[in-house]
């Protein structure tokens, strides 16, 4: 704890200050006046050429960073339509060999598995088509086209896909 004898001198020095700093500024007050008059022509050209290179220095670093944004983009862009095709390969490898499974096992239970998972591939490749078509979107290069589609396949295949949780978290899932 401070004692009072320390508190009072702690309290004359900040006196002590508060009064110096009044004599700085009316010493400032009375001969920067006349001073600033004098250059008062020479600072505001020196303020306004600091202001130009301000500004051309801030739009520098705004062209460096559109730049930056634009290759960033690019580099997405770029990853996505890769990846989307890595992704695909072999997804249709797994299509293709249990439509394999599908054609040429006899046995009931292998069938019921593989005509269970024939519709997750076909999910998982419309997943990728649609992370590929947002890079088309934001590329300005979407092209939309009409299709037909049967919508008692789809829900059936919403439902092969979700039917584990479904069971797994013991819920009820009904169409009518």
């Amino acid at each position: 704890p401070e004692t009072a004898i320390e508190s009072q001198m702690n309290l004359s020095r900040q006196r002590v200050w508060s009064v110096i700093a009044v004599l700085l500024i009316l010493f400032w007050c009375i001969t920067g006046y006349n001073i600033w008059s004098k250059c008062k022509k020479d600072r505001l050209i020196f303020a306004l050429g600091y202001s130009e290179a301000q500004t051309v220095f801030e739009n520098q670093r705004l062209a460096r960073s559109l730049d930056a944004a634009r290759q960033l983009e690019e580099t997405q862009t770029n990853f996505v339509s890769n990846m989307s095709h890595e992704i695909r390969t072999p997804i249709n490898a797994i299509m293709g060999m249990n439509e394999m499974i599908l054609r040429e096992c006899q046995d009931t239970k292998i069938r019921g598995y593989a005509l269970n998972v024939k519709h997750v591939p076909g999910i998982l490749l419309s997943l990728v088509n649609e992370v590929l078509d947002f890079s088309k979107i934001k590329a300005g290069k979407m092209e939309l086209c009409l299709a037909e589609y049967d919508f008692s396949e789809l829900l059936k295949s919403i439902i092969t896909v979700v039917q584990g949780k479904i069971d797994q978290k013991e819920l009820a899932f009904m169409v009518h």
